[in-house]
């Protein structure tokens, strides 16, 4: 596949900030994998000859020099060789370090595999030397290249042996193999330069048949030929699942069989779900060793039996070297009689969450095994339900020697011979003791959403474990998500004090991974959606420092596979096939591209069909029913077809896939659909957020609002959400408690994550009665022009919601928009535009002026969707001023019913101009179930509710045709919304327009007065205000 890299760049529209994490691994994926147009080099069976330029190898490590530019050094453990201490005996002539880094680098994996197949050589030889099994752990080495004086300590401390030294680099379509052996008083080397293949295997190949000659040049004499020793067996025997036993004096494939079941039971890091890219996994360097060793022991040629074929196969799959990223596990795997191969293929089955439509998830046969090794695959296969933690004490049990947390039970042991733990013993008591900690830290930060408590939990852990790179990227992850109390200060100072520990982890762990691919200063806003944060000097510092990093580390080859997933060509192959930005026009409201176009219906089915339990599917083919005219009972068909997993975060992750569709009926205004499953999930009784939101909104459903405010308190004082301090800030303010009110807003109205926390203070202020100037002399006295959401100044964004919602803008409002919140401060014209457009949607009058003033001021460049929300108005007043010739309406008028809510609405309207009111209507409808999707940011974060542009649309349709299918249902969404948002003044006062009942016209007056004495719709609704006789409690 051949796409240039500048065409993401081009041609990718992005719908808001949090996408560029999406683009920038698609653009590494161009970079790495598709070489940017540039030709791969062609494959070779045999390796080039070598070049020889002895006097300049190896090369420096780009990565080394970097660091000294930036001035920053890994942590002293993370680049210290440690050698155990029985490791060295008499006939010890070697130590073999880590494989290093010159010129640019490979992946870690990548790295391992070369290093064992170094070790396996020296093996075959007969030569006795320290190999990277023995000197890896948990705490790595995770240097890429040793410096001077940690070789010269090495040497001094080892008199009577000798370092072994690979570096390994590439670049330009080349590998550089050196090798060193080096003592105190001599140095030799010999170096090739080869070729460089696209497959990694390809490319492990060439460089093993360079290996015995370099060995040989360097001095070393006897070393052996990789395939030339094989094995005495053809199948693992069941003793290698005994970690108490040794592997030394097992054949060639019986070390594999160990190697394999050792380094398959050592715990990953990161859930098997992994971004666009599919990075292997995160794994110690310990892991990583027991994995390339047992594929370098398996790698015996063609003529190796079937369980070493199957080991090989295994291995790099755990490794991410395979060439397609492929690692679905296969029939013939899974149904293979050695004891071994059969085992490990089930064990990453299942916990690879790889069984579907009613397939076994058990791995079965466990009860021949050892304890321990039932343990541990148990362990392993929980390693992806973050809801289950580490039982490290029972672990722990079998090693009554090694030291273990101080909650364990002192008295619990297990019978076992007292014999000093072996390397495969201390591996897996090590990893499992770090996932242990890991995983506690985890479930509080990613999986319940309490960073707070995973931090005091963090800090609480023995220092050499909470010092970890692993736990130091929770605690990162930890401090990110934390709700922040205070001035924007106090929050640029909270994420300054993050930068430097987010740094020091890119350079101990000196690698382009998943958490970095989303987690980058580079690639992402580290602000919270404000760029007055991340346009800090500090934080464009430590940016710059990244990026030097970053640029070195993402040129490591073999990152990520060398052919694309399906997943992947599906969306290069749409990126391809969409129009080049520079030879079409740009429409002020473009489509959504096709790489971010809903998915289609057999794509949806497709998944189903792949995974049962995959509610998000079944809640998106719901609704795309339901927008196409299907009844609430299809819909239901779908969702309730839903099959749960046991296995994968069990009643917990049951509370919130309830809670999806129940989100998605609630918005939409269907609240007895959303009754059922909000039901549902409350049902499964975890204390989960999505639970707490079931709660209140049952609670509001029933139209009992002091409950609905209990519930609130509850869940803000577990999961501090900005969306429950606006329902509970709210809800107070109608209990006419303002000061309350204000005491929930207040502490995070400079540092809230979104906008709807300030539609509490709407509320308020609208209950005031204060005007917009008022208004803005209030944001002025708080010095909130600082503060900006989703990349858009607050300011900004609360003016227009009060200038335009229940309100027809005038002349000073719009004056008022265009000035800006701050000297010298840019000021974007869209708010002044929307307002000037529904100033003339509601007058009926100026359409060519609000028409040509949104043509001057509007612009096709909005890559984040910001001005997407004027599309509507723009649409109703652009029609009349054009006569329906604009040609961006053309561009409506392609939308189907599953574009957005903003093109499905705005077709809905065109429709109605043009007299199709079955079409304009059916629009309409799937407009309102588009609204389930209120949770998106193009939704939420923009400064009119989406809500508001729905009811007001139909209104105008209307009034504009007469035709009553518009008001009916226009009321019945209405009437639904006085459950959803029942602090919005425009839910009541818009009804009181429309309503022919005198009766209920009164009582939705009163409440519409009692949220909004200013209300638009309350002044034409022909009500006498002054005759109303309201209740004193209205809720």
């Amino acid at each position: 596949m051949d796409i240039p890299c500048h065409y993401f760049a081009e041609n990718i529209q992005m719908h808001n900030y949090a996408q560029i994490k999406n683009l920038a691994l698609l653009s590494l994926f161009c970079i790495s994998s598709m070489s940017c147009s540039k030709p791969a080099p062609t494959e070779a069976s045999t390796p080039v000859p070598a070049i020889k330029q002895a006097e300049s190898w190896p090369k420096a490590d780009k990565l080394t020099a970097a660091l000294s530019t930036i001035g920053m050094n890994p942590d002293e453990k993370f680049r210290t060789i440690k050698v155990p201490a029985n490791a060295i005996t008499q006939a010890t002539k070697y130590i073999v370090l880590p494989v290093q880094t010159q010129a640019l680098g490979f992946a870690p994996s990548f790295r391992a595999a070369v290093g064992a197949q170094l070790d396996e050589i020296l093996n075959l030889g007969g030569i006795a030397a320290i190999q990277q099994t023995d000197l890896a752990d948990i705490n790595g080495p995770f240097v890429r290249s040793f410096d001077e004086a940690t070789l010269q300590a090495l040497l001094k401390q080892y008199q009577q042996q000798k370092l072994i030294m690979l570096y390994l680099g590439q670049d330009k379509g080349q590998s550089f193999v050196t090798l060193v052996i080096r003592s105190q008083n001599e140095s030799n080397k010999a170096h090739k330069t080869l070729e460089l293949p696209t497959d990694p295997q390809q490319a492990l190949d060439f460089i093993k048949k360079s290996l015995p000659a370099l060995l040989k040049e360097a001095g070393v004499n006897e070393a052996g030929e990789p395939t030339a020793a094989s094995s005495d067996s053809n199948i693992c025997a069941d003793s290698n699942w005994d970690f108490s036993l040794p592997a030394s004096g097992k054949d060639r494939l019986q070390q594999a069989c160990h190697a394999l079941a050792v380094g398959t039971l050592l715990p990953a890091y990161d859930n098997i779900k992994t971004p666009i890219l599919e990075y292997s996994r995160s794994m110690s360097p310990i892991k990583r060793a027991w994995l390339a060793r047992a594929y370098a022991k398996a790698d015996m040629g063609a003529s190796s039996p079937p369980a070493a074929q199957a080991i090989r196969t295994l291995a790099l799959q755990q490794l991410g070297l395979s060439l397609t990223g492929n690692n679905e596990i296969t029939p013939s795997q899974l149904s293979s009689t050695d004891p071994v191969v059969s085992q490990v293929a089930k064990l990453l089955f299942t916990a690879n969450g790889q069984p579907r439509n009613g397939q076994s998830n058990n791995v079965r046969g466990l009860e021949k095994l050892p304890s321990l090794t039932q343990l541990l695959i148990n362990e392993r296969i929980n390693n992806e339900n973050s809801s289950k933690p580490v039982q490290f004490c029972d672990i722990a049990a079998y090693f009554p020697g090694l030291p273990k947390p101080e909650s364990c039970p002192p008295s619990k042991t297990q019978n076992r011979q007292a014999t000093a733990p072996g390397n495969a013993e201390i591996a897996l008591y090590q990893d499992w003791q770090l996932m242990f900690y890991y995983k506690s830290a985890t479930r509080y930060v990613n999986f319940l959403g309490l960073p707070e408590q995973g931090l005091m939990l963090i800090a609480q852990f023995p220092e050499d474990i909470a010092s970890h790179p692993y736990l130091q990227q929770i605690k990162y992850a930890a401090q990110q998500s934390m709700k922040i109390n205070g001035s924007a200060e106090d929050f640029l100072a909270h994420r300054q004090a993050m930068l430097k520990p987010h740094l020091q982890v890119i350079v101990n762990l000196q690698r382009y991974d998943n958490w970095l691919a989303t987690n980058s200063l580079s690639d992402h806003y580290i602000g919270g959606g404000s760029q007055n944060i991340d346009n800090d000097k500090q934080i464009q510092e430590a940016r710059a420092k990244e990026t030097q990093l970053i640029k070195i580390l993402k040129a490591d080859r073999f990152l990520t596979p060398s052919v694309p997933t399906p997943q992947q060509a599906m969306m290069m192959a749409a990126i391809q096939a969409a129009p080049k930005a520079d030879v079409i026009k740009q429409s002020l409201f473009p489509l959504r591209s096709p790489l971010f176009k809903a998915q289609s219906e057999e794509q949806l089915l497709g998944k189903i069909k792949e995974y049962p339990g995959d509610m998000d599917s079944r809640v998106e083919l719901a609704f795309r029913h339901l927008k196409e005219g299907k009844t609430l009972q299809d819909a239901f068909k779908i969702i309730n077809a839903y099959q749960k997993s046991a296995a994968i975060n069990g009643r917990l992750k049951e509370s919130h896939d309830w809670a999806a569709p129940a989100h998605h009926f609630f918005f939409s205004g269907e609240l007895d659909a959303a009754k059922q499953f909000y039901q549902r999930s409350l049902a499964m009784g975890t204390g989960s957020a999505s639970e707490f939101y079931a709660q209140t909104r049952l609670k509001l459903i029933d139209h009992r609002l002091g409950e609905a405010m209990q519930s609130s308190i509850q869940a803000l004082a577990r999961y501090n959400s900005d969306f429950t301090r606006r329902d509970l800030a709210s809800f107070l303010f109608m209990e006419n408690q303002p000061d309350m009110g204000w005491q929930v807003i207040q502490p995070r109205a400079a540092t809230a994550e979104t906008f709807q926390l300030w539609v509490a203070a709407y509320v308020a202020q609208r209950m005031e009665g204060k005007k917009l100037s008022e208004v803005n002399d209030w944001l002025r006295s708080k010095k909130y022009d600082s503060v900006q959401i989703d990349l858009q100044d607050v300011n900004d964004l609360y003016l227009h919601m009060h200038a335009v919602t229940d309100r027809v803008p005038g002349n000073d409002d719009i004056k008022l928009l265009l000035e800006p919140s701050a000297p010298n401060k840019f000021k974007n014209k869209r708010f002044a535009v929307s307002a000037q457009l529904i100033k003339s949607a509601f007058e009926q009058s100026g359409t060519k002026e609000a028409y040509e003033f949104a043509i001057a001021n509007l612009s096709p460049h909005d890559p984040n969707k910001q001005a997407q929300f004027v599309s509507p108005f723009f649409t109703w007043v652009a029609w009349q001023a054009s006569d329906g010739k604009d040609a961006n309406l053309e561009t409506v008028r392609n939308a189907d019913l599953h574009e957005s809510f903003d093109h499905v609405l705005a077709k809905s309207m065109i429709f109605a101009l043009e007299g199709k009111s079955r079409e304009s209507l059916q629009y309409l409808k799937a407009a309102r179930f588009a609204l389930s999707e209120s949770g998106k940011s193009e939704m939420r974060e923009r400064g009119i509710p989406p809500s508001y542009q729905y009811a007001t649309a139909a209104y105008l349709m209307f009034k504009k045709t007469g035709n009553e299918a518009y008001r009916t249902e226009a009321l019945q969404f209405l009437r639904s919304y006085e459950m959803v948002f029942p602090f919005y003044g425009w839910v009541y006062s818009m009804q009181a327009a429309m309503e022919k009942d005198q009766k209920k016209q009164q009582t939705l007056a009163c409440k519409a007065r009692a949220l909004d004495p200013q209300s638009y719709f309350l002044k034409i609704s022909n009500v006498d205000q002054s005759k109303l006789n309201c209740k004193a409690a209205l809720w």
